[in-house]
Order: structure tokens, then sequence, then C-alpha cells
């Protein structure tokens, strides 16, 4: 296992490095000059002596791989500059709104998981039941409406309609609720089927069926054989969709206007405030690569025959 886990982390790091050397491309591949743009928003019509002092000050007068290397240096130590528009660090103003965002997407998890697994569980022991055609219509119904728009549908019905839950912004608890509510139900139905169809497949393998045999109560071999088995593929989607749910509040934020990074990310990409935009696509794209490999340890953990698939014993 300690093989398996170094091996896998060494493969991260040149995934983390193109990662870096894509958020710093950003910068030098939009059509914009990024001193110019810093300019006309303080200042419209700036004289070209004044861009061109800019520029020397964020340093894009020097050739583009020491500009890379000091960049990735100061990125390394938590320094992605300064916003053009704030002109705070944008560190600092990341920090402000991260809390906002993980709160969000840790509660839209919780919800995820208290909706999915026991949905999925039930689907597949209840196969061509009422039950079970009931959750495959849920399942496809929410795989096919936008997150956008079952946030406007739950703040149409809920706070304008039975005056429930507020409307937006972010306060005590019943304000996560809408948001998270809005994010679970989009990212819900691949982790159902997904339980649904692992359970299905290992339920009738041999050793389920001596498991039978031995008289081991169906309750029992659902919990210790068959969930174990299946769960693998289902921990590597939730390594995903955790990811997703960390990006996806870009849109709920908007909807809800929730403070979090994900609004501050449509607020800086309308004020072409580029460092915070480079800072966003590093730190999120960190996120959740970290995620993936966290989520493919708990699956080798869990399933060893993942590990021999990669050469590895364990």
């Amino acid at each position: 296992m300690a093989g398996y886990v170094l091996r896998r982390l060494i493969g991260v790091i040149p995934v983390l490095a193109g990662l870096s050397l894509l958020s710093f491309l950003l910068l030098h591949l939009v059509p914009v000059d990024p001193a110019e743009a810093a300019l006309n928003l303080s200042n419209p019509g700036a004289s070209e002596e004044a861009v061109q002092a800019l520029r020397e000050e964020m340093g894009l007068h020097e050739p583009i791989l020491a500009q890379y290397g000091t960049w990735l240096y100061k990125a390394v130590q938590l320094d992605f500059g300064t916003s053009l528009v704030s002109h705070q660090p944008v560190g600092q103003e990341l920090g402000q709104y991260l809390p906002a965002t993980l709160q969000l997407a840790l509660s839209a998890l919780l919800l995820l998981l208290v909706m999915s697994l026991p949905l999925g569980i039930l689907s597949a022991v209840y196969k061509g039941s009422w039950l079970d055609r009931v959750i495959q219509f849920i399942v496809v119904s929410a795989a096919s409406v936008p997150s956008f728009w079952i946030g406007f549908l739950l703040i149409y019905l809920v706070s304008m309609q039975l005056n429930l839950l507020p409307l937006m912004g972010r306060g005590d608890w019943t304000h996560l609720v809408l948001p998270s509510s809005t994010l679970a139900l989009a990212y819900a139905s691949p982790l159902i089927r997904l339980l649904r169809t692992g359970i299905l497949e290992h339920q009738h393998q041999p050793y389920i069926q001596a498991a039978r045999l031995r008289g081991i109560s169906n309750p029992k071999r659902m919990g210790k054989y068959v969930l174990k088995s299946a769960l693998p593929p289902v921990i590597t989607a939730l390594g995903i969709t955790i990811g997703h749910l960390l990006a996806g509040t870009v849109i709920v934020e908007s909807v809800f206007a929730w403070p979090g990074v994900g609004r501050y990310l449509v607020e800086s990409v309308a004020n072409r405030d580029y460092p915070v935009i480079q800072s966003y696509v590093l730190l999120m794209g960190t996120m959740f690569i970290l995620l993936n490999l966290a989520a493919d340890l708990m699956c080798a953990a869990l399933d060893p025959r993942s590990r021999l698939k990669e050469g590895v014993l364990p």
C-alpha cells in the first residue's frame, strides 16, 4: 500500500505542474494587455508611458519563463498577487470568501450522501418495483434539469410561494438549505445510479451466494459484502463530485447571492481582474486533483485489486 501511495503522489506532481502552467498562461492568452486593462479600471485613456511603467511593475517586460518562475514561486507561498480592482492581496480576499464556499459545499455534500446512499440501496433492493420506478424517475428528472433552474424553482416554491426559507444571502442554517439542496439535487443522480448498478452486479456473485448458504442474513450480506464491493466506483465518483460541488458554486452562489469564491469569480471576470481569475483556476484545480487522489487512495484501501491493476502488490 505504501508503494502505491508513493506512486500516486509522484504521478500528481506533473499534473499540478501542468495546471500551474495553464493558470499562468491565462494572463497571456487574453487579447487585452493586462497592464492596460488594469489602468483602464481606474484611469480610462491612460498614456502609453503609464501603461509601460505598469507593465514593468507587473514584470510583464521579462521573458515569459522568468515570469512563470516568479509567479509560481510566489503562488507556492500563497502569494497570488494583487487584485486590479480592490488593490488588495488576492490571497487575502480568497481567504475571506473561501469559508462561505466550503460551508456551502460541505452542507451540499452531506445532503448528497443522505439522499444518494439510501435511494441507491432501495432502488437496487426493490428492483422493478414501484419504488424503484419512482426513484429512477426522480434520478432522470434531476439529471435533465440545469442546477440554476433547480435553484430558481426552489426559490419560487419554497421562498416566494410558501415563505418557508430565506430567499438569498448568508446567515444562519436556514440560508443554507436552498443553495445546498440545489447543489445536492444536481449531482445526486450519478451516485444513485452507480450504487444501484454496483449492488445489482455484486449481489449475485458466487461469494455472496456462498454467504447466503452459510446462513448469513440478508442485511449482513448487504452491509458487509455487497456494499463493500460496490462502494469503490461510488467513492471515485464522489471525489470528482466534491470537486464539481466546489466549482459548481459559481452558478449557485450567483443565484442565491451567496458571498463565496464563485460569486467573487463572476465579479472578477466582469471586471477583467486577471490575477483573481488565475488564482481561482489554480486553487480549484489543485483541490480537484487532491480530492481525486484521496478518492483513489480510499478505493485502493477498500479494494486491493485496484492496486494489482497498476502492478503494485498490496
